[in-house]
């Protein structure tokens, strides 16, 4: 496969209508949480007998430009300049290819030095198919809150992934505990439903495989004490 820096934003694809021209229909519009680019294709050149269409492109609206690794580059690494951080969240989105992440930590405005009291989080997809995130928490309040107000830099390495666009958020930290808690109380409610299926399937079958076992080796020794000799005994 060609590794290249650069793609075409609608490529001019084989056996389709646009295989041999593509252009603008009409500028670019915004419909609710959505970019459409209306666009023309031609299937043959010119001068031969072609056929042409009228298409439509669909993304969201942080998904127009973004970053990613060089080609041929393993992990890519983006420094900003120096921010105002203005709020206690920080926002992602990006697209990711599977065991590709985002990593994000905090910089010294001034010497780029990165700051002792906050380690490296990451945005990772871990699905079989590749991963879109919008608003994804790349950093938490917990990381984040005690710098608000202060200007640092943000250093991201970019593995597999493309960053669109990046934005500071205030959010409810009562709110974010609550859904991390209701998250854990699932998580136990899950568990505990799994013990309980496990006990109402698995020990009435144990009992029964034990009482089974039991009979059967009543059934042998019964059979041993009652035989019957057969034949002459040997003299």
């Amino acid at each position: 496969m060609e590794k290249r820096d650069s793609y075409e934003f609608i490529p001019l694809e084989k056996k389709t209508y646009h295989s041999n021209g593509c252009f603008a229909a009409s500028p670019v519009q915004l419909l609710g949480q959505q970019l459409r680019v209306y666009f023309m294709g031609v299937d043959a050149p010119h001068f031969q007998n072609r056929r042409t269409a009228f298409s439509v492109a669909k993304l969201r609206p942080d998904g127009f430009a973004g970053v990613r690794p060089r080609a041929g580059h393993y992990i890519s690494r983006l420094v900003t300049k120096p921010l105002h951080i203005s709020g206690n969240t920080l926002v992602i989105t990006a697209d990711l290819a599977t065991k590709g992440f985002i990593r994000v930590q905090l910089l010294d405005s001034q010497t780029s030095v990165p700051l002792q009291r906050q380690s490296p989080e990451q945005v990772l997809c871990a699905d079989k198919n590749p991963c879109t995130f919008t608003s994804q928490v790349a950093l938490s309040w917990r990381t984040l809150a005690a710098w608000e107000g202060k200007s640092l830099r943000l250093a991201f390495e970019l593995k597999n992934a493309t960053l669109y666009t990046f934005a500071f958020e205030r959010r409810d930290i009562e709110h974010e505990e609550h859904l991390a808690w209701q998250f854990a109380t699932s998580g136990w409610q899950v568990a505990r439903s799994m013990l309980l299926f496990i006990a109402v399937t698995c020990l009435p079958t144990w009992y029964l495989w034990k009482r089974c076992r039991r009979q059967l080796n009543r059934s042998r020794q019964q059979d041993i004490h009652g035989s019957i000799p057969v034949g002459k005994p040997a003299e």
